[in-house]
């Protein structure tokens, strides 16, 4: 037999562990995101330098 507080810390571990997993998902999907928008203007800068000179 299961003991009931047993069971329900259980369940809150798991979702513990879930809900971190998803937070640094979305952490990693931010971080990509920042990496991206700062990226893009450097080498259109980059790009706009030669096409100029």
């Amino acid at each position: 037999m299961w003991n009931l507080n047993e069971v329900k810390s259980q369940n809150s571990k798991v979702k513990r562990k879930k809900e971190e997993g998803r937070r640094k998902k979305e952490q990693i999907k931010s971080q990509k995101s920042k990496i991206q928008k700062h990226a893009n203007p450097e080498t259109s800068f980059f790009r706009g330098n030669i096409m100029s000179g």
